[in-house]
């Protein structure tokens, strides 16, 4: 991940505030918006789409409240995830789809519809999501 470009010269940094620096921290200056198509409420990420919420996320898109993911799609709550498909609460995965809950998941042996590291498959998958979020 790149840094964004500040768009404050030094001088102007060094004669704010601590409120006026801890706005410019939170400003569009140095949240390089216009590396992100059509996210909303994202803070220092690069190349996502349709994203909200996220933070140090790269080329993501259609996820909701993640923090340090690439490549993921359609993923929520998720941390430090890598190339994940639809999955939710899940931290430190790569390549996992359609996973809730899982954590340091890698995908060796093709994980797809787990729940805390356990492939349920899809038809009891689909089930407990349906009685998760009621």
């Amino acid at each position: 991940m790149t840094t964004p470009i500040p768009k404050k010269t030094k001088e102007e940094i060094l004669a704010m505030n601590a409120e006026e620096l801890h706005d410019l921290k939170w400003s569009d200056d140095l949240n390089s918006p216009e590396s992100l198509k059509d996210c909303e409420n994202c803070l220092s990420c690069l190349s996502c789409e349709n994203c909200w919420s996220c933070v140090k996320c790269e080329k993501c898109e259609k996820c909701w409240s993640c923090v340090s993911c690439v490549s993921c799609v359609s993923c929520t709550d998720c941390v430090s995830c890598t190339d994940c498909e639809k999955c939710e609460k899940c931290d430190g995965c790569t390549d996992c789809k359609d996973c809730v809950n899982c954590y340091n998941c890698r995908n060796a042996n093709g994980l797809r519809y787990a729940i805390c590291n356990v492939e349920v498959g899809e038809e009891a998958y689909e089930k407990k999501m349906e009685e998760l979020n009621k």
